[in-house]
């Protein structure tokens, strides 16, 4: 369970683009971003960059959709390999709730069938 603080301390604004602030300001392992990885690399922390695709409001909660771009760093096959990086991204649904900003994340496997509010 995550709680992202400060989500609705603000009343007004753009709430897709507190969120974006909020969880460009977690630490890089308060999502399961290596569930999207391709080379079982490190996640690189300075390069997380993140993309409100939708969000929907429900009874008590919001739901968004979240596309999240990062740099894998993989390291060397051996000792005289230098590590090397590769470009990932992954999407996830993000489930808040509204007077507490508890949220869920869960890993968005295929995003072929999206709708997308951008």
């Amino acid at each position: 369970m995550l709680i992202l603080h400060h989500l609705f301390d603000e009343t007004g604004g753009d709430l897709r683009q507190r969120l974006t602030q909020v969880l460009e300001s977690l630490p890089v392992d308060a999502l399961p971003l290596i569930e999207c990885t391709t080379q079982g690399g490190y996640i690189d922390a300075q390069s997380m960059g993140v993309s409100v695709l939708k969000m929907t409001p429900l009874e008590h909660d919001w739901q968004a959709t979240v596309g999240v771009f990062f740099t894998e760093v993989v390291g060397g096959c051996n000792c005289a390999d230098e590590p090397y990086r590769v470009n990932g991204y992954g999407e996830f649904i993000l489930t808040i709730h509204r007077q507490t900003a508890e949220t869920t994340c869960q890993v968005r496997k295929d995003s072929t069938d999206a709708d997308y509010d951008l």
